[in-house]
Formats: structure tokens, C-alpha cells, sequence
């Protein structure tokens, strides 16, 4: 790792404030103007999708119309949109060969939990029936792949318990990125992360739970999947940095994983801030994350068709 590229996205997070402290009106004007940092790669195509679902495809010179990533994006349940993943959602489009539908999910305050879980499995739905795959049903979902991060990351797991309840087809693969899947907020690294981790502030995000849950127990197993039955669920791989305020999350869904029988694999990202994937542009680590996504859903699309 250059430590130079680490500092200076440390200082520039540092200059923006992060997320520490900001109201919902100020993390969504913040997330948005990430657009204008984080370039999205020149190859991109980018198509707006507004029918029963709410997204855009992102496609690239790369792209393999066989394989398909279903991107939950970031942002708390309250911020964030597929204009504002569009960098990194192309850069993994690149390296895994494939193209990207990002869902458009409702946000809290306006749309408290269920709803961002309703939406990710009317996306998935969707894509299983789509004219866009070809195929459809369980020949559709081998060629799917669900990716998410920060609360997307957890959006990713909840939408596929959802989705298993109600018996339909799994994807090849699924990929967490720093999840924020424990809404309760008592894992380690609430705590003796808030130093070191930038962008997640431990009090904060306590505050940013309610506003999602609304009332709901913070233990659900569709709002913190951490506590979900994980059982029947595709391959799993969880990347997260260990400087984050959320390490703790992905140490608590690998182990819940495993207890249920799923092959779940977990990284730990030396030195690595909150989703640190984003900032590929100028951290070497990004790229290198992002490329490791790609050989690992590589091999889950090879094994499944």
C-alpha cells in the first residue's frame, strides 16, 4: 500500500468531515458530489431504466451480456443513488467482465424499513423475467450475481433471505463490501474503531438505524442479516477494511455463514477505510479489491453454468 495515497484520501475525507455529524439533506448533497471526484471510466454506457423497477444499466466495452450483477448501492438507507455508484459500479463491470443493474431502492425518512428490502426483491424478480437476460428463472439467476456495499452490503443479504423465502432461484454469487449488517450497532468496532475509521462515525450511525428501523427491532432479521438464517444462500465473499467502524458486522456474518452452512469467505483489508473500493482512482487497493471481486465471480459464474 502506498501510505501517501492512503493519507491524502484520509485528508481529503478529513476535510470534507466524512459523514460525521451530517443531517440526511447534507449526507445526500455529500454522496452526490462524490460524482464529481470519483470519474467513471471512459468505456462506460449508462441506461436508465423506469418501468416496474427504478434503476440503470451500466455496461462497459468489457461487458459479457451473460453475466449480470444485480449492485445494491450504499448510504445508510437514507443517501446515495445509482448516479452516485456509477464509478465504482463500471470499474467492477470492467473487471468481472459483466454488466450491472443498480436498483433505485426508496430511502428512509420518506420510506422506512421494509421498503428498501421490498424493492431490492421486486429487482431481483424483475431481472429473473426480464427480456434483458434472455433466459429466465433459475436459468436467469445462474448468470446473476448480487454485489452491495455499506448498507447495500446488508441490503444484498436481506433481499436473498426475502427472496429464498418466497422460493425463488439464487443467484451464482453474492459479495458484501463493508456491510453494515448489525442495525443494532453492538459488534466490535463501534467503539474502538471510531479513531481511525473517516467516514463512519459509531454514535452516528446508532441515530441513522433508528431512522431506517422506525420502530422495528434492530435485530430483524431483514434489517441486520448478521441475525438472519443465512441457510441456502450462494457463496459469499465479504471484504472489509480493518480500520472501519463496521469490521465487526462482516466478523458476525461470516461466522453466522458458516453456522448456517454457507461457503462464505471474509478479507480483511489492512489499513483499509470504510468501502475503500471507491476511491480506486487513487488507492492502488481499490483496484486491487475490485479486481479480487472479479476473479471470485468469475469462477461462482463458470461453476453455476
Amino acid at each position: 500500500m502506498s501510505d501517501l495515497q492512503m493519507e491524502t484520501i484520509r485528508n481529503m475525507l478529513r476535510e470534507s468531515g466524512g459523514s460525521k455529524g451530517m443531517t440526511i439533506a447534507q449526507r445526500r448533497e455529500s454522496m452526490a458530489s462524490m460524482t464529481e471526484v470519483l470519474p467513471i471510466p471512459a468505456n462506460t454506457e449508462i441506461s436508465k431504466v423506469d418501468s416496474d423497477v427504478q434503476g440503470e444499466w451500466v455496461t462497459t466495452d468489457k461487458s459479457n451480456p451473460q453475466r449480470t450483477i444485480l449492485y445494491l448501492h450504499g448510504g445508510a438507507y437514507i443517501a446515495g443513488a445509482p448516479k452516485t455508484h456509477r464509478s465504482l459500479v463500471a470499474a467492477l463491470c470492467n473487471s468481472c467482465q459483466s454488466r450491472a443493474f443498480v436498483a433505485q431502492y426508496r430511502l428512509a425518512p420518506e420510506h422506512p424499513y421494509p421498503a428498501a428490502v421490498e424493492d431490492a426483491v421486486a429487482a431481483y424478480k424483475w431481472l429473473l423475467e426480464s427480456p434483458e437476460m434472455g433466459v429466465f428463472g433459475e436459468d436467469a439467476a445462474k448468470h446473476i450475481t448480487v454485489a452491495g456495499d455499506s448498507a447495500g452490503g446488508a441490503l444484498s443479504l436481506a433481499m436473498l433471505v426475502s427472496a429464498r423465502e418466497q422460493g425463488l432461484p439464487m443467484p451464482a454469487a453474492v459479495v458484501c463490501m463493508s456491510p453494515w449488517a448489525d442495525l443494532s450497532c453492538s459488534g466490535v468496532g463501534y467503539s474502538t474503531r471510531a479513531e481511525s475509521d473517516p467516514i463512519t462515525d459509531g454514535d452516528n450511525i446508532s441515530d441513522l438505524a433508528k431512522i431506517y428501523l422506525n420502530g422495528a427491532d434492530p435485530k430483524s432479521p431483514l434489517a441486520s442479516p448478521a441475525f438472519a438464517d443465512l441457510s441456502g444462500l450462494p457463496p459469499l465473499l465479504i471484504q472489509v477494511g480493518s480500520d472501519e467502524v463496521l469490521m465487526g458486522d462482516s466478523l458476525l456474518v461470516e461466522a453466522r455463514a458458516h453456522d448456517c452452512g454457507i461457503k462464505a469467505t471474509l478479507e480483511i483489508w489492512a489499513g483499509m477505510v470504510h468501502v475503500w473500493h471507491a476511491f480506486y482512482p487513487m488507492l492502488s487497493e481499490g483496484q486491487d479489491a475490485i479486481d479480487r471481486i472479479g476473479s471470485y465471480l468469475d469462477s461462482h459464474w463458470s461453476e453455476s453454468q
